[in-house]
This record gives structure tokens, C-alpha cells and sequence, in this order.
């Protein structure tokens, strides 16, 4: 899929935010200090912030800053959150 598609198909933008939402939901449950701090190289607070910003201003969102971080930076989350999950089901 390219930019053009994925900002004129409605179906999978709703998709994307409503799943964008629940990783920022998630993300903002997690303690701090328990959680957050054990793993900086996740940018948490972006993610919980991306997460108010589609809640509270949906009808406000570029589609192109969306299409970038699914491009550009949810990749290298992917990544991050395996290794996360590797780490702790290792201990």
C-alpha cells in the first residue's frame, strides 16, 4: 500500500488510528519506574502523546505525519517491543 491508497481508504485509516490508540493506551498503563524506565529507547512519551492527539483532535490529524511514523518509526517499535517481550519471557 502507498500514501495515496492508505489516505483514500477510510476503512483502514479508522484501523490504523483505533490501533494507534490502544499502543498509546497500552503504553500509558505501564509503571514508570517498573516498566518505562527499564526500556528508554522507546520513545513512550511520543506514543502516549500520538495516542491523546487522534482521541481528542481525530478530525485534525494529517494523514501524512500518520503514513510517516508507519513508515518511518513503527518498524523500529516493532523491533523494540520483540525485544522487550525477548527479555522478559528469557527471566
Amino acid at each position: 500500500m502507498n500514501f495515496s491508497e492508505f489516505s483514500e481508504n477510510d476503512l483502514t485509516a479508522d484501523a490504523v488510528a483505533r490501533n494507534f490508540s490502544l499502543l498509546g493506551e497500552a503504553a500509558g498503563r505501564l509503571d514508570k519506574e517498573k516498566d518505562k524506565d527499564k526500556f528508554p529507547e522507546v520513545q513512550w512519551r511520543n506514543i502516549t502523546g500520538f495516542r491523546h492527539k487522534i482521541v481528542h483532535d481525530y478530525f485534525a490529524i494529517d494523514a501524512r505525519i500518520v503514513w510517516e511514523i508507519i513508515v518511518h518509526h513503527l518498524p523500529a517499535l516493532k523491533t523494540q517491543i520483540n525485544q522487550i517481550i525477548q527479555k522478559l519471557t528469557n527471566n
